[in-house]
């Protein structure tokens, strides 16, 4: 019986090992790059007709991960879904941020969350599953061709910024904001925070040293390593509300030197006392002299 679940598109298609990465989007709509991918998105069909007690089709994958695949679905209505696979490795990160997931949902409307939705998870084989709403496009692919009018912006950052206020509320922090983990609905209105591999429940308590997110989004004292919470978010998401406004990214560094330099650029040096109690101080200044390090050569700068 199973057999007669998997839908023609599953059935049918093989397009091989050639397509590269960058070539997955709207132009690969119900195609997959592997074979992998195909029988994957086989049983991700089976495992969702015997789970969820409906009919899904499988059309894509719109997105790889290190550790992860995006699959583009839809029902037998035609409503679309994303259900990211996590492999192996990731299993533990994978309950966590489900557990995040699910403590985002307590009490708070999903029209009023401005977080992804967990509708479902489920298994197959070793491989956890997460089901959510589709999302066509992210701030990040929006970005490359479009200029944002104020009038566009003020609503976006502050449905940003709402989102941000409920993972404060519920004692999150996400760690990696920015354009590519923000998805938009087909108007561009409404506005989803996505990307909670990295978040962790924080309780003032803890000691956070780690340097973990995206370079470019990350604070100066995530650079550093030294003690953080929640303002790291509020950090990206300034960042990120910048962005928007001009069309420029504000930190283009592509090392954590880099950018630790331009923030300093941009705001002064980083204080005594923060360098000294900063675990990878070592790695940016020689006592309190920053270590400008670039091609083959270090420079200190006073």
């Amino acid at each position: 019986m199973k057999k007669e679940i998997c839908s023609e598109e599953v059935k049918c298609i093989d397009v091989g090992h050639n397509i590269h990465k960058k070539h997955i989007g709207q132009s690969m709509l119900n195609k997959f790059v592997t074979k992998s991918d195909k029988a994957l998105a086989h049983n991700l069909e089976m495992e969702m007709y015997d789970t969820l007690k409906q009919k899904y089709s499988v059309l894509a994958v719109t997105h790889y991960g290190k550790f992860s695949k995006i699959f583009k679905c839809n029902d037998t209505s035609g409503h679309n879904y994303a259900v990211k696979i996590l492999d192996n490795p990731a299993t533990l990160k994978g309950k966590k941020k489900e557990n995040i997931l699910q403590e985002l949902k307590k009490d708070i409307p999903e029209e009023n969350l401005h977080c992804i939705h967990l509708m479902h998870s489920f298994k197959i084989d070793k491989y956890v599953c997460y089901m959510t709403n589709y999302y066509p496009i992210n701030l990040e692919q929006l970005l490359t061709d479009k200029k944002f009018h104020i009038e566009e912006i003020q609503p976006l950052a502050k449905q940003l910024v709402e989102a941000v206020t409920v993972l404060r509320s519920k004692n999150i922090v996400h760690h990696d904001i920015k354009p590519s983990h923000i998805l938009l609905d087909n108007k561009a209105e409404k506005l989803t925070l996505c990307g909670f591999d990295e978040a962790i429940f924080y309780v003032y308590s803890d000691n956070l040293k780690t340097n973990i997110g995206t370079v470019n989004y990350a604070s100066p004292e995530k650079i550093l390593g030294h003690s953080h919470g929640f303002p790291v978010d509020i950090w990206s998401t300034a960042l990120v509300i910048y962005e928007m406004a001009t069309n420029t990214m504000l930190f283009t560094g592509t090392t954590d030197n880099e950018v630790l330099f331009q923030q300093m650029s941009v705001l002064g040096n980083v204080p005594e006392k923060i360098i000294k109690e900063s675990r990878f101080k070592n790695a940016h200044f020689c006592g309190t002299t920053f270590i400008k390090k670039g091609l083959n050569q270090v420079k200190l700068i006073l």
